[in-house]
């Protein structure tokens, strides 16, 4: 691989129906590009989803190689997808990887399945890093309840079940970023304050803000009807899950208001807390689990 001393990559990370399609565009207008081959709008995001259709596709492929879809909420094994990274389908994405740095000299990289990959990813992006690619991680932060609405409306899915998933991509995301410069961003502050909040990503990422740009995306691209769903309970209960999620979801709104640094020994704590706390919770009840029966959409 030559020198790639004057490329970035910068990954976006969250759950589904997290904002994830609306910060992946904010950084479209802090200068990054996209790729070329971005999926098609959907019905469920009529504004774009702003995905390379080649990731969801590799993504796809390595959770069906586990028998896992994006709503399965089995563990991940992280030392086979490790090994599946050191052969073929490694050097595929590796390669796709390499073609979206011919991109730009930064380049923004967007699949809510990322977060339970990336001991796959990681290896690739440290290659990346030994041919001079800067590699850094937006955190994308929505309140779970609201999530699950979205999930719940859209999906069919169950509170309980977009409570765990939630709880999985976001400490999937924590723990597959460390090491890497990333910048937690609230999905609502972006909705409601969006130059302050994309003036607050652009000095984070060390990019520079187009006023121009910054103008198309705060008022021609946003409107309240990208909020889908809202932060009210559901009809379910799964106490456990929820009480993490929402411990959670308060110290990720505090890193992307700048009080909680995530590099801290206090993030790190918290992180190992909640993985353990989430390995404590019990099987969720058969009818409250959302399975391939229940897909109806294309969005999914």
């Amino acid at each position: 691989m030559g020198n790639d001393a004057a490329r970035r990559l910068i990954l976006v990370l969250g759950m589904h129906r997290s904002g994830t399609s609306v910060i992946t565009r904010a950084l479209g207008a802090l200068g990054a590009a996209l790729g070329p081959r971005l999926l098609p709008a959907l019905p469920c995001n009529p504004r774009g989803i702003f995905e390379d259709g080649r990731i969801t596709t590799a993504d796809n492929a390595l959770l069906a190689a586990m028998g896992m879809r994006w709503y399965s909420l089995q563990p991940i094994p992280v030392a086979a997808l490790r090994q599946t990274a050191l052969g073929e389908s490694g050097a595929e994405a590796l390669t796709f990887l390499l073609e979206l740095l011919e991109s730009g000299p930064v380049c923004g990289l967007k699949d809510p399945r990322l977060c339970r990959l990336m001991a796959f990813w990681r290896p690739l992006l440290a290659n990346l890093a030994r041919g001079g690619v800067d590699v850094s991680c937006v955190l994308s932060v929505r309140h779970p309840d609201a999530v699950a609405a979205s999930l719940r409306a859209r999906d069919g899915m169950s509170r309980a079940h977009a409570l765990r998933l939630w709880i999985q991509h976001e400490l999937g995301a924590l723990s597959g970023s460390a090491g890497l410069a990333r910048v937690a961003v609230s999905y609502d502050a972006v909705l409601e304050r969006p130059e302050q909040e994309l003036r607050r990503m652009g000095a984070r990422l060390d990019l520079p803000v187009d006023d121009a740009a910054l103008g198309v995306f705060a008022g021609e691209f946003l409107d309240k009807g990208l909020c889908h769903g809202d932060a009210t309970p559901g009809g379910d209960d799964d106490a456990g899950a929820f009480a993490l999620a929402q411990e959670m979801y308060e110290c990720l709104l505090a890193a992307a208001a700048d009080d909680l640094d995530l590099e801290s020994g206090e993030a790190a704590r918290l992180l190992g807390q909640w993985i353990e706390e989430e390995r404590k919770l019990p099987p969720l009840p058969a009818h409250l689990v959302y399975t391939i029966s229940d897909v109806k959409t294309p969005c999914q």
